[in-house]
């Protein structure tokens, strides 16, 4: 994998093509902006609770606080990080943040990085996530939070794919934070998603049944077990240098 990266590297400097130049984001950081969807508490300030920019083919909805006081503050000039109360000592499903996004095309989601912090509050933090929000949610993560603001980097995440028959492709992304101090908060400053394109586009493989191949003569299926010449099942042959490919 390493190679194969520095050999990309090496391409996009001689063609001078940088990758970042084609990389999409969603970038959460409320600011003290008017907008669709905002934030607003008594003690606190008003913030916009949608992406700061707004992208034709990758973009976010606005954040759901489910269960869950919230309150955004400014940490500077123009920037606030919103705070929340009420969890609890392990996660609950009624008590969570989730962050919805939108693909036109097959995406890889390349990062997914987390400024956040505990306001002697919660010391761990869950993060699950899905492709399709169709499907359930995964686990994707467990992370202490600290007591500074520090960022969290989730890698390689994977990728979003639009549905047979749709325009468009999916992700959600929960957040829970638990354990430690439930009469403290938690601090969130920052969420970017950062997508890019998959060369190519992804291709969906459906197993269609056992898969044999030629080994001195001899058909196997997968599991290693020999199967008769005749049985022409679904899979790749090669018979006397001609490659078949029997598909039912």
């Amino acid at each position: 994998m390493k190679h194969i990266r520095t050999i990309a590297f090496l391409m996009m400097v001689g063609t001078g093509t940088w990758v970042n130049a084609q990389t999409q984001e969603i970038h959460y950081s409320w600011p003290n902006a008017v907008c669709a969807s905002m934030l607003n508490c008594l003690d606190g300030c008003s913030a916009c609770n949608v992406p700061d920019q707004v992208q034709s083919g990758f973009f976010g909805t606005n954040v759901a606080w489910l269960g869950v006081d919230v309150c955004p503050y400014p940490l500077s000039v123009g920037n606030n990080a919103v705070f929340t109360s009420g969890w609890t000592l392990e996660p609950q499903i009624d008590k969570r943040v989730i962050v919805s996004g939108i693909g036109t095309t097959t995406l890889r989601i390349d990062s997914i990085i987390i400024r956040h912090a505990s306001y002697s509050g919660p010391t761990r933090l869950r993060v699950r996530w899905t492709n399709d929000m169709a499907a359930p949610l995964v686990d994707l993560a467990d992370v202490t939070i600290t007591y500074d603001l520090g960022e969290t980097v989730l890698t390689d995440v994977g990728v979003i794919q639009l549905p047979p028959g749709m325009a468009y492709a999916t992700f959600q992304l929960e957040l829970t934070p638990y354990d430690g101090d439930v009469t403290g908060s938690w601090v969130l400053d920052d969420i970017r998603v950062v997508a890019s394109p998959v060369s190519g586009g992804a291709v969906g493989i459906v197993e269609r049944g056992p898969v044999a191949v030629q080994r001195g003569g001899t058909l196997y299926d997968v599991l290693g077990r020999p199967v008769q010449t005749e049985w022409n099942a679904p899979g790749v042959y090669t018979r006397g240098g001609v490659r078949t490919v029997v598909v039912r």
